[in-house]
């Protein structure tokens, strides 16, 4: 019996040693003690069923808080490139809803990347899971570090990066508490990128809250509402059609048609000027749109030829352009854990 009990004590001393968290070397990073909450979406009663069956995320990687906590790190660690001037925030700009300032962006050498960064928002509720403008990467998880071996955006090998950032004194706790031990490889950083990425929700817009009951728009955004979710016959437009509430993502995987953009998507001729829908979500602080960054402003955008976005009458442009705010949650370009945790 005395030999059973103390087997069952030695047990339990290593098992609490190896769920015990480590405290994070606080000389290079603000992180708090306890993790913030990146595992709850918190996502509201009226849209939880609806974005739910939308979620891309896979079953071996669902978030965890000090999981995505390491991505975060990572997502803003100017150390994954090979000159330690860039990092995944450098173009996914928080105040910008992830987005870039510029039409293209620059790279580690200064060079411009092809297409205009695309923002990071609800990339969790994009259903059919492929990312980039051209779809060539099949989830978040085939993505998240491409940019960092990119001859353009970072340019460092994975196992370079790996090398590189197992110096540093700051990763062997981290990878420690989201993973159980210090081990460093491209399948733990991959995994870390893409759940940081996923917890960037948004679902507190005025949109949310009128939908809720708990807001009311205005004349020109019940307008310009109507527009939106109403077929031409009904004297909409129905951006909704692709656009899809309450995610404003395509709910199949359908690719728009932009006769008009001259960028390529993929060599087949049929396929030139097709390129994947970003969300509406959080576009009143973009400088830029479409994948070539071409226009400035949305009613530069629905003033253009561009194929299924030309609106000729102005009213109908403003009152549109009064709803597609309604979706804005401007708490996402100063919600802390979402920020840069680095000190300066």
């Amino acid at each position: 019996m005395k030999k059973i009990l103390f087997s069952a004590l030695i047990i339990s001393i290593f098992s609490c040693k190896s769920t015990t968290e480590e405290p994070i070397p606080n000389e290079y990073l603000n992180l708090p003690a306890n993790p913030f909450d990146y595992s709850s979406t918190n996502l509201p009663s009226n849209l939880l069923a609806e974005l739910k069956i939308r979620d891309n995320t896979p079953s071996d990687n669902q978030i965890s808080n000090h999981t995505a906590t390491l991505g975060r790190v990572l997502f803003y660690d100017k150390n994954l490139s090979i000159n330690n001037t860039i990092s995944c925030a450098s173009c996914h700009k928080q105040t910008l809803s992830f987005s870039d300032t510029t039409q293209f962006s620059q790279g580690f050498e200064g060079k411009l990347t092809s297409k205009h960064t695309m923002r990071l928002i609800n990339i969790r509720f994009f259903e059919q899971k492929t990312m980039f403008w051209d779809n060539r990467a099949a989830s978040l998880e085939h993505q998240a570090t491409q940019p960092i071996s990119n001859s353009i955006e970072m340019g460092l090998s994975l196992k370079s990066a790996i090398a590189k950032i197992s110096k540093l004194p700051y990763y062997p706790t981290l990878f420690k508490n989201a993973f159980g031990n210090e081990t460093i490889d491209s399948i733990r950083i991959t995994k870390a990128l893409a759940q940081f990425v996923r917890s960037i929700v948004t679902t507190n817009s005025k949109y949310d809250l009128v939908k809720a009951g708990k807001d009311k728009y205005t004349a020109s955004e019940a307008r310009g509402d109507s527009l939106f979710f109403n077929i031409p016959v009904q004297n909409g437009i129905f951006c909704n059609n692709c656009h899809t509430a309450p995610a404003f993502f395509p709910v199949n995987n359908v690719i728009s048609r932009n006769s008009k953009l001259n960028a390529q998507f993929k060599t087949v001729e049929s396929e030139l000027g097709n390129f994947k829908f970003g969300t509406l979500r959080n576009t009143g602080n973009m400088l830029r749109f479409l994948h070539d960054g071409s226009y400035r402003t949305l009613d530069d955008l629905f003033s253009g030829d561009v194929l299924f976005h030309s609106i000729p009458a102005k009213q109908d442009r403003q009152d549109l352009i009064n709803f597609i705010k309604t979706l804005d949650d401007p708490s996402l370009a100063t919600e802390v854990k979402f920020s840069n945790p680095f000190k300066k």
